[in-house]
């Protein structure tokens, strides 16, 4: 076997079994492209095809621009906005801990500037600009009531549904429901035709939902104090891009068909399934079980993000406070 291989900036050729070893860990020059492209190898040797973008090695300017757009996506989410940052003293940061890292105890102490920003000037920012969005929203909205569930949200029923079918955080439910800001671009639009585990949903929906009947509808006013923390991603935002939103809400029909969750405790190691095993059922009743397994463990899954949404919250007041 021959292969030409590209190492560094020299094109040479190597024989037998070296060359398929050399081949299949460097790299060949791409045929189509000036780009150099990944090599895999198998029985009969090497093959270094065409340039894809999955096996394309970045460019030292395309790797640049990625470790900066990573950096950019974390400081997004610590709250801290750009126009808060020098680029250069950003630029500088990052080459000094790639060319002389420092200890994680000194980036720690570095790191608490970035705490004290959010605290002395990105807290005080939002709840200034929470409160200028509940007033705008009370002033055109009479009889807007705030949430007793979750502080800070406002709400206006509009229709309160048939109350004889009320939904729980524990049910299933299909809700039509709207996220939008407040220069009225849609961030989440759900049509009501896929079906939601409540109890796993963003707070203000939780909250919003549980105040209407089937039928009804519902208008939320979430200000950023609450979109931009625990989860922010629940209502189609990251903690960079956390803004104040409108939502509107219709709950189509609740499920109640039985399945829900009845309590098993599947803590601790004397557990023991009484499920009945695959072989022994039919095919339709063995698709029955794994639909009903796969939604408690969706319920299941649904409880403890909501507990760990509560702790979190939890804790956010104890430091708070």
């Amino acid at each position: 076997m021959i292969a030409a291989v590209l190492c560094g900036s020299l094109l040479y050729s190597v024989t037998g079994t070296q060359a398929q070893e050399i081949a299949c860990v460097e790299v060949a020059a791409c045929e189509d492209s000036p780009a150099v492209c990944g090599c895999g190898c198998d029985e009969e040797g090497c093959n270094c095809g065409g340039c894809s973008d999955d096996n394309k090695i970045p460019s030292k300017q395309e790797l640049s621009y990625a470790a900066g757009a990573v950096a950019g996506y974390f400081l997004g989410e610590g709250g801290v906005p750009a126009d808060s940052l020098v680029a250069d003293e950003v630029l500088r940061g990052m080459r000094e801990q790639l060319t002389n890292p420092k200890s994680e105890d000194q980036i720690e102490r570095i790191a608490r500037k970035i705490e004290r920003y959010q605290e002395l000037v990105g807290k005080p920012h939002r709840e200034a600009e929470a409160a200028r969005f509940i007033e705008q929203a009370k002033a055109g909205n009479p009889g807007i009531r705030e949430s007793e569930e979750l502080e800070g949200m406002y709400y206006l029923i509009s229709n309160s549904g048939d109350r004889s079918q009320m939904p729980e955080r524990s049910n299933d439910v299909y809700i039509r429901y709207t996220i939008r800001d407040t220069l009225g671009n849609t961030i989440v639009y759900d049509d009501g035709t896929e079906e939601h585990y409540l109890g796993g949903m963003a707070d203000a929906i939780i909250y919003g939902t549980e105040l209407i009947g089937t039928g009804g509808n519902i208008t939320l006013w979430v200000p950023v104090s609450i979109t931009g923390g625990y989860e922010p991603q629940r209502y189609g935002l990251t903690s960079g891009t956390a803004c104040n939103v409108i939502i509107d809400i219709e709950l189509v029909s609740v499920s109640d068909d039985g399945d829900d969750y009845d309590g098993d405790d599947y803590s601790g190691d004397d557990y023991v399934s009484n499920i009945p095993s695959r072989e022994s059922m039919s095919a339709k009743k063995a698709a029955a079980y794994d639909a009903k397994l796969y939604k408690k463990y969706k319920q299941a899954e649904a409880r403890y993000e909501d507990a760990e949404r509560a702790y979190h919250r939890a804790m956010r007041d104890y430091e708070n406070f």
